[in-house]
């Protein structure tokens, strides 16, 4: 059959051009394939010399591979939709009909040739149509994946987010929780003492000073609570320091609380730390909450409290005390809002913001702080802050 189909294949062949120039003018002028007027003609024609010559081979009886596939693929990177395609095809498909009548028309040869004829080009074209529409739909399978692997990806997002408000909303009611609880502690024990002073009056001393510590613990707690809130809004007011002149107020601090306390201390500072640029008073407020839970949570042993110079322009300061420790697991949890060691919760008071606080301040400060720290074995508080001050964003 490959012989008979032979002058016709020899016929589309010498009519290349002229097939071309017809489909390509029949394409331009269809209104319903609106991607191919934005495409130059080198673009608009770059498949179908390749569909013309996989046409011609199989009239001549030899099979070719991947139909229509190139096809498919060349006009999905030029964005046209499936009705454009195949709307194409269909051009296509009728200027080489018209070619086929003209053909045989003019031979005068038999029907059966042109039925064979005819029946090789729709076939050929009928499989670029199915090659074509495979690639659609593979195409589109992919943007689905895409899209599905997008929407798991915002949906984790989405849940992620979730679960950290709902831990902000668990924080802040222990907070409340929390906060209530210490608040009706003192008050309980103001009213006990004042009950205490309506029936005896000679006990006006031991209950005014326990009055007065009660009074205090809430005032700090307040004070607590209001430095928590507004720290977001504070910016470093940086200076030029001497190291000496940093370190000697929070030591003397320290001291003061150890030994209230039965503790000792140490301090000591890095005679080669020279000056230091930094905020006065956020630093001061750094030292005073380290130096405090360490007395705070320190029953017997010592507390040490130092200044080190640093490689690569950086200092540190470092507290240490023989306290009950903080569990590995906890090393992290312990600088959230809210949060106390498991080993302090039933032994000292507090609403856990200290550390919070701390930690806040020194990231102001453009610097970082660690944790060291066994249980039974005490903890080892180390902040390391840049020489210069934090970096800035002008």
């Amino acid at each position: 059959m490959s012989d008979e189909m032979s002058p016709f294949a020899n016929f589309l062949g010498q009519r290349r051009e002229d097939i071309t120039a017809e489909w390509l003018r029949r394409v331009r002028r269809d209104r319903k394939i609106p991607s191919a007027a934005d495409l130059p003609k080198e673009e608009l024609l770059d498949h179908l010399p390749y569909l013309l010559d996989t046409l011609i081979k199989q009239l001549r009886g030899i099979l070719v591979d991947g139909v229509g596939q190139s096809h498919g693929a060349v006009r999905w990177k030029q964005h046209y939709c499936l009705d454009e395609v195949l709307r194409e095809i269909s051009i296509l498909r009728k200027v080489l009909i018209e070619e086929l009548f003209r053909f045989y028309g003019d031979t005068r040869a038999e029907l059966k040739l042109q039925v064979q004829a005819s029946d090789i080009l729709h076939a050929c074209l009928d499989l670029i149509i199915s090659s074509s529409t495979a690639g659609f739909v593979a195409r589109q399978y992919e943007k689905i994946q895409a899209a599905n692997r997008s929407l798991e990806e915002l949906n984790l997002r989405v849940q992620t987010t979730n679960d950290q408000l709902l831990e902000k909303d668990r924080q802040r009611l222990l907070m409340l929780r929390t906060i209530t609880h210490e608040i009706a502690n003192h008050l309980n024990a103001i009213g006990m003492r004042v009950s205490v002073l309506k029936k005896d009056r000679d006990s006006i001393d031991s209950c005014t000073e326990s009055l007065s510590k009660s009074v205090t613990a809430m005032t700090a707690l307040v004070k607590q609570l209001l430095e928590f809130a507004t720290l977001d809004a504070e910016r470093p007011r940086l200076e030029r320091c001497k190291a000496d002149s940093l370190f000697q107020e929070p030591a003397a601090f320290g001291r003061e609380l150890a030994e209230q306390k039965g503790l000792a201390f140490v301090g000591h500072l890095d005679p080669s730390l020279g000056e230091i640029v930094t905020d006065r008073h956020q630093l001061h407020r750094v030292c005073l909450n380290l130096l405090t839970n360490a007395v705070k949570y320190t029953a017997t042993g010592e507390v040490i409290f130092t200044f080190w110079a640093e490689p690569e322009g950086n200092w540190r300061i470092e507290v240490t005390d023989t306290g009950c420790g903080i569990a590995p697991e906890e090393h992290e949890q312990i600088f959230n809002e809210f949060y106390r060691a498991s080993t302090c919760r039933e032994t000292e008071s507090g609403v856990g913001l200290g550390l919070a606080i701390t930690r806040r301040l020194v990231r102001l400060l453009g610097g970082r702080i660690e944790l060291d720290s066994m249980l039974g074995a005490g903890s080892t508080f180390r902040v390391v802050l840049p020489r210069n001050g934090p970096a800035t964003n002008d």
